[in-house]
């Protein structure tokens, strides 16, 4: 399941998060992913998810904050729902 984990991961990583329309929660996530700074990364995405509760890519950001913040459980429930909205993708690269 690890390795599932860390290959979903790797490819959330490459969606650039300024491919979003910039409201002040998403800017604020691009800066905080930039500096590194994946607590405040974690805490902007969740409202973006707030404002956009059914948008697959921020669900999958989602995901990929919580994987960086090490919560593991809270990324595969989130990989999960994007499962069950019927989004699927290649985990192998």
């Amino acid at each position: 399941m690890r390795s599932f984990l860390l290959a979903a991961v790797v490819i959330l990583w490459s969606l650039p998060l300024t491919t979003f329309s910039q409201t002040d929660a998403s800017a604020a996530a691009a800066r905080a992913y930039k500096e590194k700074n994946y607590a405040e990364y974690l805490k902007n995405v969740r409202e973006l998810s707030k404002q956009h509760p059914q948008n697959v890519w921020v669900t999958e950001v989602l995901a990929r904050a919580y994987a960086l913040n090490q919560m593991d459980q809270e990324a595969l429930v989130t990989l999960r729902s994007l499962a069950q909205m019927g989004v699927a993708g290649d985990m192998t690269h």
